[in-house]
């Protein structure tokens, strides 16, 4: 699927939940490399990808909120500073992992599919819907790592950013109509919303999400 001529919006909203698989998939790889840790009494594998971040990067992980999503004016920040793909093709990031920056992305995409989020402001032509959004992104920063590295795989699926667990969240948007996991989103963004409107009062970010409390919604948020 990294090299067809078929885009990774259109491929969620197929009948054939492709993000549902690489989530399984991912989660398989890294019990597996846990187990073969475990059975040779040596350490865990890492992902070169996670091995290759920067303090910025480390910076986002730490704020990821208990349900594993970002808080969304944390992700739009994110991006506003290192989201220039071409930043990352041509500039002093091509040794840098971009799973954060994927991270961030698909948190505003999930956010987008939810009606919480929308690009404005931002002059980006073309990036108007969650599915456009995503294209612009998602496949030139996998293609840039695969191009760093040897492991392109498993770096992919075993990183701790656990992208396609947040894919497939993504895809459920489009097919479920009853929540998959336990915790409501909203619930979970409610006080990271109220501190960050304390802090900036009513502004809002570069890509026009509000920094307030949002109202509740019935679909939950992943446990990643």
């Amino acid at each position: 699927i990294f090299h067809l001529e078929l885009s990774w919006s259109m491929a969620l909203r197929a009948k054939w939940r492709i993000g549902f698989l690489l989530a399984r998939l991912s989660q398989a790889v890294r019990i597996a490399n846990e187990d073969e840790a475990r059975t040779e009494g040596a350490p865990v594998a890492p992902s070169r990808c996670d091995l290759a971040e920067f303090p910025e990067d480390e910076e986002l992980f730490r704020m990821r909120l208990p349900n594993g999503l970002l808080p969304p004016h944390a992700a739009e920040e994110f991006l506003a500073r290192h989201g220039r793909v071409m930043a990352w093709t041509h500039g002093a990031a091509r040794a840098r992992c971009p799973m954060a920056l994927l991270f961030a992305v698909l948190n505003l995409v999930l956010m987008m599919r939810m009606g919480r989020a929308k690009v404005t402001g931002m002059n980006l032509e073309g990036m108007e819907t969650p599915e456009q959004f995503l294209d612009v992104y998602f496949t030139p920063l996998l293609k840039f790592w695969e191009e760093q590295t040897t492991t392109f795989f498993f770096d992919l699926l075993t990183s701790r950013w656990r992208i396609f667990e947040l894919l497939q969240e993504i895809e459920a948007t489009y097919w479920d109509e009853e929540p998959i996991y336990q915790e409501p989103l909203a619930e979970a963004l409610e006080s990271t919303y109220l501190e960050a409107r304390d802090a900036r009062g009513s502004r809002r970010g570069p890509l026009g999400l509000p920094v307030h409390a949002v109202a509740k919604t019935r679909r939950a948020a992943p446990l990643l």
